[in-house]
């Protein structure tokens, strides 16, 4: 069984926090033969988590702790992805403009060996 008390881990009284701390009833066991399950602890936490005067405070401690890394991680993978991606299209235009070159050459070619001069003269110079 779980029991609610009046004092905090340390012996604390729970009234000698500041009102922006978030406030959680201290619970123990109150049986020394049972332990507290993980789903009762995870439930607990869901509920403190759930409040309204609790959610700034948890999203900005969140935000400390793994925002300022999980956005540097962020921009860093999607200036690599554009920078790839910018590269691959770049590759991607210069293919195409060597193969069409390379199809006009031979285009211009066999229309010089066919006798139109002045249509391969247009084509390529």
């Amino acid at each position: 069984m779980v029991k609610e008390t009046t004092t905090l881990g340390d012996g604390r009284s729970a009234d000698s926090f500041r009102p922006q701390d978030i406030q959680v009833p201290n619970i123990v066991v109150w049986e020394s033969t049972r332990q507290v399950q993980n789903w009762e602890l995870a439930y607990v936490s869901e509920k403190i988590a759930e409040q309204p005067k609790n959610q700034w405070r948890i999203r900005q401690q969140m935000e400390t702790i793994y925002g300022r890394q999980k956005l540097e991680y962020l921009e860093d993978r999607d200036r690599a992805l554009k920078g790839e991606v910018f590269y691959t299209c770049l590759l991607k235009w210069r293919r195409q403009q060597e193969n069409g070159l390379a199809q006009i050459c031979k285009l211009a070619q066999l229309l010089r060996e066919t006798g139109f001069l002045e249509v391969a003269e247009s084509l390529q110079p």
